[in-house]
């Protein structure tokens, strides 16, 4: 696994939690 892709994942589970937040 490259770091790119576990920045990826990082990023886009705090762009998911963020959206849920939003929704709730």
């Amino acid at each position: 696994v490259t770091k790119d892709k576990v920045v990826d994942a990082i990023q886009g589970h705090v762009l998911g939690e963020a959206e849920l937040m939003a929704i709730f």
